[in-house]
């Protein structure tokens, strides 16, 4: 039920019945009422999961998902941040499922007698838009040739406009320039990729107030870990793909969105300070995606693995969690090094 726009007297009739279920999640906001009209201390409360929805709070309006799980489950508050935060990006669903691996790998932690205190934040793009924010048959989209539109001569809302001389269908009207018959998209690329770019923002703020934070994605959320790299302290990424005209999913786009999505990928990555290390199997498509990554500001590590899904094929090995663990500890350790 996160992130869903209900009013306390609305669970009043679900928090009674919760002794039936396992678990339900509710986010903050609503245990706040939930919590004002004395509902959550009934027989139910046991099963409740409260999670905190992070980012600028527009998240609800504009799509995306960014779910805080604290380290300690009555965590919600900026006074209950752990010193680490774990950016999980999704990507194919349930492939891997990062909640499970995260709980494994602090059951591993803690096994070993090490304080696993950090906090993740599950971020998913609903609409498959390489975490551009973009959305087919809208103005939004940049450069999408397959898109649909209504009239050359109408513009949308926000300023873009249909040119149909242009193999890039919308155009930000402020920006435009013929250039050796190019027309420029500086303006619509900045509103889908870097510190401009929807996700970019709701990522910085999500991760305000932590010492420490690692992202982490498996293919095109492996493209996003590296995307945002700015924003991180280490990066752990499984078979990224960078040049999407080449890619084995390729999405519907234009030359000049693809084009724009390699650019904006890789200077992000060449002005990371985060420790950034790349996973890829021996497939020679992913090794040939993680060689256009620069160096050596990117470490690349070749599994015997040839298969796109490295991170499920390390998981049924048992071999991700101990990744995964020790990128970790590492991390919270540096955390603490300075307190």
């Amino acid at each position: 039920m996160e992130g869903n726009p209900l009013e306390p007297t609305s669970l009043s009739s679900v928090i009674p019945q919760l002794r039936f279920l396992r678990a339900v999640g509710i986010d903050s906001n609503q245990a706040r009422g939930v919590s004002s009209c004395g509902l959550i201390r009934s027989s139910g409360e046991q099963a409740l999961r409260i999670g905190h929805m992070a980012g600028t709070g527009e998240a609800s309006l504009n799509g995306g998902y960014f779910k805080v799980t604290r380290h300690s489950e009555a965590g919600v508050t900026d006074g209950d941040l752990a010193q680490l935060l774990v950016v999980a990006f999704g990507s194919a669903p349930g492939v891997p499922n990062w909640g499970g691996l995260l709980k494994r790998v602090k059951n591993c932690l803690e096994s070993k007698g090490f304080p696993a205190a950090f906090d993740t934040l599950y971020v998913v793009d609903p609409r498959r838009s390489w975490y551009s924010h973009s959305k087919r048959g809208t103005a939004s989209l940049l450069c999408d040739d397959d898109d649909d539109h209504a009239s050359a001569a109408l513009p949308s809302p926000d300023g873009l406009f249909f040119n149909p001389s242009s193999s890039c269908s919308l155009v930000n009207q402020e920006s435009q320039s013929k250039k050796g018959g190019a027309i420029s998209t500086r303006g619509a690329t900045a509103k889908q990729f870097g510190p401009e770019s929807y996700y970019f923002k709701e990522l910085s703020a999500s991760v305000k107030g932590y010492r420490r934070v690692i992202m982490l994605g498996d293919s095109m959320g492996a493209s996003a870990a590296l995307m945002f790299s700015q924003l991180a302290t280490a990066v752990m990424a499984f078979c990224p793909q960078v040049d999407l005209t080449s890619a084995s999913i390729r999405p519907s786009r234009s030359d000049a969105w693809f084009q724009s999505f390699r650019d904006n990928l890789l200077s992000a990555a060449s002005s990371s300070s985060a420790s950034i290390t790349v996973h890829c199997g021996d497939w020679s498509h992913d090794l040939n995606q993680a060689q256009m990554l620069p160096k050596p500001q990117v470490q690349v590590v070749t599994h015997p693995i040839n298969d796109h899904r490295l991170a499920k094929a390390l998981n049924e090995q048992g071999r991700l969690v101990p990744l995964v663990a020790e990128l970790i500890e590492k991390e919270i350790s540096e955390a603490y090094a300075f307190l």
